[in-house]
């Protein structure tokens, strides 16, 4: 078998295994301090799960939902989030 298969093999397992390991659930409190805009954090319930989302804007303005990648967070809208919410109303979840 060729070695780029054995690679690719690893690397998926070795990823696998990072996201079957991380914390079911994190103490916001403890964590605040690492989260960019965490005065705009908020929490829903969902079916029994508490799902994080950022919210900023204009409650009136045009709604801009914002969804992040694979294995990602919205962290990646940090940047650009007050930004948009000059604008719109922003909402941006951190998905399952």
């Amino acid at each position: 078998m060729k070695k780029r298969y054995w690679i690719a093999g690893a690397s998926a397992l070795a990823v696998a295994a990072k996201l079957m390991l991380r914390p079911r659930d994190v103490e916001w409190e403890q964590n605040r301090q690492n989260v960019f805009h965490a005065e705009l954090s908020r929490f829903a319930d969902v079916d029994g799960v508490l799902v994080h989302y950022q919210e900023a804007g204009d409650p009136s303005a045009p709604v801009l939902f914002l969804i992040h990648g694979f294995a990602s967070s919205n962290l990646v809208w940090s940047k650009v989030l007050l930004d948009f919410a000059a604008r719109f109303r922003v909402i941006a979840p951190d998905l399952l």
